[in-house]
């Protein structure tokens, strides 16, 4: 018989991280253009640096020709068919210091983004995870062989 003892001091790393549910796969569920330009959008409105110094950063990482009436286009709701290159999302989101449209992504698909630190922890607990696993296994095994 397995004994679990629960220290109230030891963080369950399953309770920190509340991954969204992928939403249903109907048709238009994952019509996203307007969520890209709204998160685009708040992701200028939030950085400290201008539409002109991503621009400028865009270019430098792509080494494409990236302006700010193009960036303008591609975050205005009105300007519908200027769609925003998905080959410039790293690039973007690189410039403008944020992982929005990563996280946009993710969220649409029942996914969970990590960064940095939470990427350890999640990965830690998965290693804890899987150790708890094969010492049960370990002792099925053992059990089985002294019969």
């Amino acid at each position: 018989m397995t004994r679990t003892i629960k220290d109230p001091r030891q963080l369950v790393l399953d309770d920190l991280y509340q991954v969204p549910p992928a939403r249903p796969a109907t048709p238009g569920s994952l019509r996203i253009a307007d969520a890209v330009c709204e998160a685009m959008s708040a992701a200028l409105k939030a950085s400290c640096l201008s539409r002109s110094e991503i621009c400028t950063r865009m270019s430098d990482l792509t080494l494409d020709r990236i302006t700010e009436p193009m960036l303008n286009a591609w975050t205005a709701a009105s300007h519908g068919r200027h769609r925003f290159p998905l080959e410039y999302a790293a690039a973007f989101e690189t410039a403008a210091e944020t992982a929005c449209l990563i996280e946009l992504l993710a969220s649409h698909r029942g996914s969970l983004v990590l960064h940095g630190r939470e990427a350890q922890d999640a990965q830690l607990g998965w290693v804890r995870r899987q150790l708890t696993q094969l010492r049960a296994a370990e002792r099925t095994l053992l059990r089985e062989a002294s019969r």
